[in-house]
């Protein structure tokens, strides 16, 4: 994998964790060590754009032990102005059509993109242990924004047990054991 490629992979998987855990308006200690743990995972990376210029914002926070919403959301808004050209690039090559080779790759590069958002989505939701009715809605509205991640049979039991939960109800102790289980699964321990 390219340096470009893990780059923009990492970065997709911090903006995922970022919106998952900004999704129910509570920061747990937990869900700080995600980025933590997100730190960690990419530590060899922290040198590289845009990495150099948001970890110096992320280790101020994690120094002082803890987090507001108000930074939260300020590094929700860091990471689209870092990456915003990014995430244009991706919305344009998942509209692509797929009749050449380049557009399959496009296609294939945008699929890519969702599954990592995605994938940082559910370990910013699983970081606090639990899932409640704000975070299941955020997770089938981005399910339904992202076909392209539906057509990636990796997460076709996910999608199929989140289709069967009511909107707007908080999930039952059975659900929400068994949309752990599917996430682990996925994703492994957040």
């Amino acid at each position: 994998m390219t340096l470009e490629r893990k780059t923009d992979r990492a970065f997709r998987k911090l903006e995922g964790i970022v919106n998952g855990i900004l999704v129910d308006s509570i920061i747990e200690d937990s869900e700080i060590r995600q980025l933590e743990m997100w730190c960690s995972d990419y530590r060899d990376l922290c040198e590289a754009h845009p990495f150099c210029q948001i970890v110096p914002y992320i280790n101020r926070i994690l120094a002082e032990g803890r987090i507001s919403s108000e930074e939260m959301e300020t590094l929700q808004w860091f990471i689209g102005q870092l990456y915003q050209d990014s995430v244009r690039e991706d919305a344009g090559l998942a509209a692509g059509n797929t009749d050449s080779v380049a557009d399959r790759a496009a296609a294939e590069a945008a699929r890519e993109a969702a599954v990592d958002r995605l994938t940082g989505l559910l370990c910013g939701i699983m970081a606090d242990g639990s899932i409640n009715a704000a975070e299941l809605a955020t997770l089938r509205e981005c399910m339904q924004k992202n076909g392209a991640s539906e057509n990636c049979s990796r997460f076709g039991e996910l999608f199929r047990t989140v289709e069967t939960i009511p909107e707007n109800r908080e999930p039952t102790p059975d659900e929400q054991v068994q949309l752990k289980k599917i996430i682990t699964t996925l994703v492994g321990p957040c």
